[in-house]
């Protein structure tokens, strides 16, 4: 077996949703470590639905500040990767509101969505 690792490259969350199909699995984490001085971490997060995605990426955030001591500021960036994968889904709700007609519904539920997210990333604690 050859030790030498390939270039290390970010774990697709698409990985992580093939482990969960193949396994039966609602949610997801990989970590993946090259040691040496060319050494690095790696860790993806899968949830089957937006809050089996947010409790997975909650314990990912633990693991990589708590336990691995990656730096605080990464956490940013893990807010808006999370904040992109919950948003993903909504459009392809947007897709059958259009084709059942449902706009004037939609728009009342995005005033929720949008306070309710607000409220998960600590904006103002507002409910509809």
């Amino acid at each position: 077996m050859n030790d030498a690792p390939k270039m290390k490259q970010p774990i697709p969350i698409a990985s992580a949703q093939a482990i969960a199909e193949q396994f039966g699995y609602h949610q997801v984490i990989v970590i993946a470590r090259a040691i040496g001085d060319d050494g690095g971490e790696h860790l993806t997060t899968y949830g089957v639905n937006a809050p089996n995605c947010l409790a997975a990426a909650r314990i990912g955030d633990y693991l990589k500040f708590k336990v691995m001591g990656w730096p605080e500021q990464e956490a940013l960036l893990g807010e808006d990767r999370r904040y992109e994968a919950l948003t993903k889904g909504f459009e392809d709700i947007l897709d059958v509101v259009d084709e059942l007609g449902l706009a004037d519904r939609l728009k009342e539920i995005e005033r929720i969505a949008t306070a309710v997210l607000l409220e998960a990333r600590g904006g103002p604690k507002r409910r509809p």
